[in-house]
């Protein structure tokens, strides 16, 4: 049992690299800028410089976290499939605390969220035709 729990907390600790890493290599990519790592409280998060992206490209770089951890999990599931479900259950619970949109934490979610809602209002306020 404790072989299966520390296994679980290696990939858990795997899918944070990941997606931290998603973050920056997506980031600089598309012209941004890493400026390093973060910690508040337990959190842990990369600080990215995106003034220079498009909200689209913005946008990009938030949902590449969230893919490079079911890259982890594909890769998991091939080396040791009867453990499949952990692997979702862990993603499930990392997504369920950065995917979803909490609006108290500013996780993936929120500023997607934020960015969706910011998207539709600039789409509404264009001029009236005359």
């Amino acid at each position: 049992m404790l072989h299966i729990v520390f296994t679980m907390f290696i990939v858990a600790c795997a899918m944070l690299a990941a997606h931290e890493f998603g973050h920056v290599v997506v980031t600089k990519l598309l012209g941004g800028q890493w400026l390093g790592v973060e910690r508040q409280g337990f959190l842990i998060g990369v600080r990215l410089s995106v003034d220079s992206l498009s909200i689209s490209q913005v946008a990009l770089t938030l949902a590449a976290g969230p893919a490079a951890e079911i890259v982890i999990v594909l890769i998991c599931s091939l080396l040791v499939p009867r453990y499949y479900a952990l692997w979702v259950l862990i993603l499930a619970l990392q997504w369920i605390g950065n995917v979803i949109p909490w609006h108290v934490i500013p996780n993936d979610g929120t500023r997607l969220w934020q960015l969706w809602q910011h998207g539709m209002i600039k789409a509404t306020r264009q001029p009236a035709k005359t």
